[in-house]
């Protein structure tokens, strides 16, 4: 089941929740190093980035016509995204649109 925020607060501790899930990630990707997932950690580090300046330049309004910058690599590696739903409702509440400030 994909997580909904329903206010600014919620929307902004989603990203939290998904910046910490995609430096586990990477932790976990770099840890394995014959893993095919070790050739993906620039992947992951890209997405991590993007939801870390999402988050930083919180304060703006949502409800953007176009999906955020890092879906099209959540998109392409959902696959091996554990938390892709995660990012997909982060997308989707930039998309229909929240207030938040910081």
């Amino acid at each position: 089941m994909r997580p909904v925020p329903a206010s600014g607060q919620e929307y902004k501790n989603l990203i939290d929740d998904a910046i910490y899930e995609m430096r586990e990630l990477q932790r976990c990707a770099e840890d394995d190093i014959d893993d095919e997932l070790s050739d993906l950690v620039p992947v992951f580090k890209a997405i991590e980035h993007a939801l870390s300046v999402l988050r930083r330049d919180g304060n703006t309004d949502t409800a953007i016509d176009g999906d955020l910058p890092f879906m099209t690599l959540a998109r392409t590696y959902r696959h091996v995204i554990p938390v892709f739903t995660m990012l997909d409702a982060i997308n989707g509440a930039h998309r229909r649109g929240l207030v938040v400030s910081n």
